[in-house]
């Protein structure tokens, strides 16, 4: 099962821990991420950090975050999003302009 790493204090994510074939090894991977952030520029002590079990890993372009409940939240990434709002206006403008598919594509992308 995948983990989420985070600071306990900002709720600010540290880390993800992909799942593993045993829950040894698991174990033994999430606790080196732990220390791996402890090392890290982040500092602090074991105590200032935890960990949650994730249902899955977030896909491309998702954002996690977690509540002082402890929940942790999905969503599209805010940058992501209004880049393909820009990119569909411009879309949108150039289609009425005249320009073919194959015009925009080559112009603006997928």
């Amino acid at each position: 099962m995948p983990h989420v790493i985070y600071r306990i204090s900002d709720r600010l994510i540290c880390a993800l821990v992909h799942p593993r074939r045993t829950p040894e090894a698991e174990d033994k991977q999430l606790t080196a991420e732990i220390q791996n952030v402890l090392n890290s520029e982040l500092k602090g002590v074991i105590k200032d950090y935890a960990h949650l079990p994730l249902e899955r890993m977030p896909d491309a372009g998702e954002v996690l975050s977690i509540s002082e409940s402890g929940a942790i939240d999905y969503r599209l990434n805010p940058e992501i999003a209004r880049r393909d709002k820009l990119r569909q206006s411009a879309r949108d403008k150039l289609s009425e302009l005249g320009l073919t598919v194959d015009e925009l594509s080559a112009l603006i992308g997928s």
